[in-house]
C-alpha cells in the first residue's frame, strides 16, 4: 500500500519462510507476495491469486476472500481486463464467494 514493492516482498518471503504455519497463516503474507508480483508484471501473479482465492474460499471467511478478490481485481486492471476487474470488484464488495 506504501509503493515499497521490494519491502513489501521481502517481508513476505519473511513470513513464508517462518516453519509450522497454517494455510490461514500464511495467507495474509502469500497473498501481499501475488499482489506485489502482479504489479511488477509476474506471468504467474494471476494464476497463485487464483490458487490463494480457493484456499480463501475454503474458509468461508470475508475477512481472507476479500483482499484476495482486490488483489485479483487489481490484477486485471493492470493486464487490461476490465471486465475482469468489475467481476472481482463486485464479488469482494457483495461478499459473493
Amino acid at each position: 500500500m506504501q509503493g515499497d514493492l521490494q519491502g513489501a516482498e521481502a517481508l513476505a518471503r519473511d513470513v513464508l519462510n517462518v516453519p509450522n504455519q497454517t494455510m490461514i497463516m500464511r495467507l495474509p503474507a502469500a497473498s501481499v507476495l501475488a499482489q506485489v508480483r502482479a504489479r511488477l508484471g509476474y506471468a504467474t501473479a494471476r494464476d497463485e491469486l487464483l490458487e490463494l482465492l480457493e484456499c480463501a474460499l475454503g474458509t468461508k471467511e470475508p475477512q481472507r476472500i476479500a483482499p484476495i478478490r482486490i488483489a485479483l481485481a487489481e490484477s486485471a486492471w493492470l493486464s487490461g481486463d476490465l471486465n475482469g476487474a468489475y467481476a472481482q470488484a463486485k464479488a469482494a464488495l457483495s461478499g459473493n464467494e
